[in-house]
Order: structure tokens, then C-alpha cells, then sequence
């Protein structure tokens, strides 16, 4: 039941990212989906080294606006204290949303990854807006993958 609470408190902390994850397929042969990956892994590592003040710091306006400084720490904290330390991390898909409901105007993708965690198997979504000619992270989701090979919704 703990699980099932941190995943929600995941899904809210990531309030847009079940949105995006429901967008159209990306299109692998954009160049700056590229540079999506780079930020989103660079993003993940700062949760594996438990940089959550850093990552805070680094993301989009639009997440700020969602959860403090205070929030996400505490959130990423019990996420760790639950799925145990990152052993291995896969890219496995990008994600590309134009103008997606209830957000500002943009492009955005998520950035999804499969990965291993020591105590449970998972998907990570890190969901990111361009800004700037870059992309900002936004959220970050991470959802249990089933004994069945399934993520759960």
C-alpha cells in the first residue's frame, strides 16, 4: 500500500507527465530529441547521487510552480528509500507533445527509460519542455514494471 502511495504522490509531483506519456510517438530522427536523452539522463543521475536540491534547481518554471524546493525533496527522498539505489538505466523511448491541454504553448517530450533499481524494476519518465534551445525538465515519474512485464497506469 506505501508503494501505491509514493506512485501516486509520483503521479501528482509529475502532474503533467501522464499527459504527455499519452502523446503521439516520437520522431527518432529529430537531432534535438538527442539532446532530450543527454539532459533527461543527466537529470536521473542528479536523483541517483541525491542531488534533489540541484535538480530542483534545474528544472522548469513550470514544475516550480507545482512543487517546492521542500516538496521535491522530500518526495524524491521516499522514492529512493523505496525503490532502493539505481543498479542500471536503458534508454527505451522519447516521447514528442505539441501543445499539450493545460499547459503553455511548446514543445515538450518524455524521456523514458527502463531501469533497475535494488529493490524493484521500473520505468523512469522525465518529462521536459524546450526552452531556450534546450530541454528543461519538468517532472519525474517512476512506475513499478509488473512480474508480468507491464507498467502499471
Amino acid at each position: 500500500m506505501r508503494q501505491q502511495t509514493l506512485i501516486s504522490c509520483g503521479l501528482r509531483v509529475g502532474l503533467f507527465s501522464g499527459a504527455l506519456l499519452l502523446a503521439a510517438p516520437a520522431l527518432a530522427a529529430d537531432p534535438s530529441l538527442d539532446s532530450a536523452v543527454t539532459a533527461a539522463r543527466q537529470w536521473a543521475s542528479m536523483s541517483d547521487s541525491g542531488a534533489t536540491d540541484k535538480m530542483w534547481s534545474a528544472s522548469s518554471d513550470i514544475m516550480k510552480k507545482q512543487v517546492d524546493k521542500q516538496g521535491w525533496s522530500e518526495y524524491l527522498s521516499q522514492l529512493r528509500n523505496q525503490v532502493g539505489r539505481h543498479t542500471k538505466r536503458e534508454w527505451l523511448q522519447v516521447v514528442r507533445v505539441s501543445d499539450p491541454a493545460d499547459l503553455p504553448q511548446g514543445q515538450y517530450v518524455n524521456v523514458i527509460f527502463e531501469t533497475k533499481f535494488l529493490n524493484m524494476p521500473a520505468t523512469e519518465t522525465v518529462s521536459m519542455v524546450a526552452s531556450k534551445n534546450r530541454w528543461v525538465p519538468m517532472g519525474y515519474v517512476v512506475r513499478k514494471i509488473a512480474p508480468d512485464g507491464q507498467t502499471p497506469m
